[in-house]
């Protein structure tokens, strides 16, 4: 103890401490350099805490600090104001040994000298000071007639800790100052009139920061607002990086030195989606920004369009493979597998965006869902799991094969190149078998995808092997006669015709037999229920959960 008290009266070092379950307990030792100012701010801290311990004991002011011969180079020392102070208590900046000074205003002109560190122990300290006074029934009497209240509601205040009371308090009390000096009666407190100043003081610039604050965070979520606007609302469904960082650099003037902050907290807020999701509010892709309300309309646009391009690509080669039957084209055309990967290669270069998508199942899956929660057209999960059918796996979030995604049947895309050959090279492909072996080898290749598409549908448990082997064969026998999947034109105008006829027959026959009486009861036409938001969000909820098995 002798070498810190030798230590401390040098300047050079000082026991730090902290108020830990009530009682004041050693941290560490600080030492440093003599006179440094890491050594006064250690030096203000204790000596606030003395005051923390004991309410009694002075402020440590300018003037109380050189009583005790404490006298903190002016260079250490930054000037400041309450609102200043406000600023770092509201903006929770409060770690540092930074120490500032504050005009108290009293007659002696004297300045409250604390740390960074500080600023949140002020308040409270202060309070408690007030508080300390009251305990003197006949302060309490006396500001009663002040704050014009009963004393059963001062003292009911005064034990609670609303600002607003604590700073009408400072106030009243600045506000009768002359007439509280000249009274007579009770003896008022040394420091009644700073304790009153600080409070009033410090509690109004918190307001006021406050307000500032909350206006200028609503004035950020709005520029934030009003980027997203830029990218939701985008003619090409998307914006482009170089664009998008153009309107985000005009906000760097704006916020100067927050510019930083401002754009971290929007891609947070913006581009990295929720725990619970993968999809963000904004996906960044390829170059570009896409709002998740667009990315539905811009995918199926993507799909249409490139579907288109492939095929106008794969029926020249088609032609050419049925020609000469080159071994580069065989490559292509010879299998399941090396199709697709041939597709996926020519998306990949022809569209790199798109690609992108397609390696993102589970984001393209939920883009999907609220695209369609934001036009009102699910009302359950089933309707869910029917707006996904057309890319998706039943039941999972995988994507179908891209010859199904892009409509490229291969066997379509043969009876298109064949069909455009003249009369006598279609004959040759008849007679020498080639066209029934081409028909066999891409009915096959077509009979896999359903095979699978089969196989990975989820059945109820109460299927049986035979049953589910019943319905597989049906598939493939729909796949081999081209009467699933992608189809031509004419292939599909044929097929209404005959569905039409056929509905309209069964529906001739069935209400004959509602006339002839056959039925005992009229067939009862249920009406699909409507339901509310409120199931449709646990809908929602409970299919969210469901993809992400």
């Amino acid at each position: 103890m002798r070498l810190m008290a030798k230590l401390s009266k040098s300047r050079m070092g000082i026991i730090s401490t902290a108020i830990h379950q009530g009682e004041r307990e050693s941290q560490g030792i600080i030492v440093c350099e003599p006179g440094e100012q890491i050594f006064y701010s250690y030096l203000l801290d204790e000596e606030l805490l003395d005051v923390f311990e004991n309410v009694l004991l002075p402020m440590p002011t300018k003037s109380v600090l050189e009583e005790k011969n404490i006298i903190i180079p002016n260079e250490y020392v930054t000037p400041s104001d309450f609102k200043t102070i406000a600023g770092i208590y509201v903006n929770k900046q409060l770690q540092g040994t930074e120490i500032f000074s504050l005009e108290l205003g009293n007659e002696q002109n004297d300045q409250l000298i604390f740390t960074r560190n500080a600023i949140k122990r002020l308040l409270t300290i202060h309070i408690a000071k007030m508080r300390g006074y009251f305990q003197s029934s006949n302060f309490l009497a006396l500001m009663g007639s002040v704050m014009e209240m009963s004393l059963t509601e001062l003292r009911s205040k005064v034990s609670a800790r609303n600002p607003e009371f604590w700073k009408t308090l400072g106030s009243g009390i600045l506000e009768h100052q002359a007439d509280l000096r000249a009274q007579r009666k009770v003896k008022l407190p040394d420091d009644l009139f700073p304790v009153s100043k600080f409070l009033m003081e410090f509690l109004q610039a918190q307001i006021e920061v406050a307000k500032e604050r909350k206006k200028q965070a609503e004035e950020r979520k709005q520029d934030m607002k009003t980027l997203e606007e830029i990218i939701s609302k985008s003619d090409s469904l998307m914006v482009a990086e170089e664009l998008f960082e153009s309107h985000l650099d005009a906000m760097r003037e704006k916020y100067a030195d927050q510019f930083t902050s401002f754009r971290r907290e929007f891609e947070e807020a913006y581009l990295q989606p929720e725990s619970h999701k993968n999809l963000p509010t904004i996906l960044k892709i390829e170059g570009h920004y896409v709002h998740e309300n667009n990315i539905k309309p811009l995918f199926l646009q993507r799909v249409e369009k490139l579907g288109k391009e492939l095929y106008r690509i794969y029926l020249p080669l088609m032609s050419k493979y049925i020609r000469s039957n080159r071994s580069d084209l065989a490559s292509i055309f010879n299998s399941t597998g090396t199709f697709e990967h041939d597709i996926q290669e020519r998306v990949r270069q022809m569209d790199s965006l798109l690609a992108s998508l397609l390696t993102k199942p589970s984001t393209v899956a939920e883009a999907f869902i609220q695209n369609s929660r934001l036009v009102k057209e699910l009302k359950d999960v089933e309707e869910m799991k029917s707006v996904l059918v057309g890319f998706f796996y039943p039941e999972r979030i995988q994507f179908k094969e891209l010859q199904i995604i892009f409509n490229l049947g291969i066997k379509d895309i043969y009876m298109h190149a064949f069909l455009n050959f003249g009369i006598l090279r279609q004959l040759i492909l008849r007679i020498t078998g080639r066209h029934e072996s081409f028909q066999k080898k891409f009915g096959d290749q077509m009979q896999s995808i359903y095979r699978r598409m089969v196989n990975e549908a989820a059945l109820p448990e109460h299927y049986s092997p035979q049953r589910k082997r019943a319905r597989e064969d049906r598939a493939f026998r729909a796949g081999a006669d081209g009467s699933r999947g992608p189809r031509s034109s004419s292939q599909r105008k044929l097929s209404t015709g005959r569905q039409g006829g056929s509905a309209s027959g069964s529906s001739s026959r069935s209400k004959a037999k509602v006339s002839g009486k056959v039925s005992g009861k009229p067939e009862i036409i249920q009406k699909k229920r409507l339901y509310s938001r409120q199931e449709q969000d646990s809908a929602w909820s409970e299919f969210s959960k469901s993809i992400k098995k």
